[in-house]
């Protein structure tokens, strides 16, 4: 399996290690994808926009992947109170923190295979 399915198949079962893995891999891509937005948008507007969008684009970006992970693990729909977990963590810590419930939840099973 090639690393970009790996890190975007949000169904796969993973391993502790796995899932840690995967946590890194997508806080470093949420930060060359701020970076590379924060200095465009900064070329053009004051510095408080471009604070303004990295916090949305961090809840987004951490809502989006918990979000997707729940979907396509087929968990029940409880398990949607964690995209909104993830969503307050990003706003308090950031993509570190948003991004803590999706790697819980991908140490789960999917439901189909429980």
């Amino acid at each position: 399996m090639d690393i970009a399915r790996f890190l975007f198949n949000f169904s796969y079962k993973r391993k502790v290690l796995e899932a840690i893995g995967f946590y890194f891999s997508h806080v470093i891509i949420s930060i060359v994808a701020g970076a590379i937005i924060g200095a465009v948008v900064g070329a053009l507007f004051d510095i408080s926009l471009v604070v303004l969008i990295a916090l949305v684009l961090t809840v987004i970006y951490s809502s989006t992947i918990t979000g997707l992970t729940v979907h396509q693990k087929h968990l029940s729909s409880s398990y949607y109170m964690f995209v909104i977990l993830s969503g307050i963590l990003a706003l308090i810590l950031g993509t570190i923190g948003g991004l803590l419930p999706a790697t819980v939840l991908l140490t789960r099973n999917s439901a189909d295979d429980q």
